[in-house]
């Protein structure tokens, strides 16, 4: 998603990618030419961008740590709901 988005605004740079071949220095002008491109994007653009990519990157912690988290309770075999008391017994 964050290439499509990516994409969606530097469409042309990335076609000229395509069309000159992936290797290093071509990949090395073309990041170039996306900096300095997005440094002349109109604020709003601008703003859209890294709204858009920070939302991304939220998404993908939230799906991550989601994840773990299912794991770890299923490795301790706890049921949906579920939260083992850990804390320790005090006799």
């Amino acid at each position: 998603m964050g290439l499509a988005l990516l994409a969606l605004f530097f469409l042309p740079i990335l076609s000229t990618l395509v069309q000159t071949g992936a290797n290093a220095q071509a990949l090395m002008e073309t990041l170039l030419m996306i900096v300095l491109a997005a440094k002349n994007l109109p604020a709003i653009s601008q703003l859209l961008l890294v709204s858009g990519m920070l939302a991304l990157v939220a998404l993908g912690f939230v799906l991550m740590t989601a994840t773990l988290a299912n794991a770890a309770r299923t490795m301790l075999g706890l049921q949906d709901g579920q939260i083992e008391d850990l804390r320790r017994s005090r006799g």
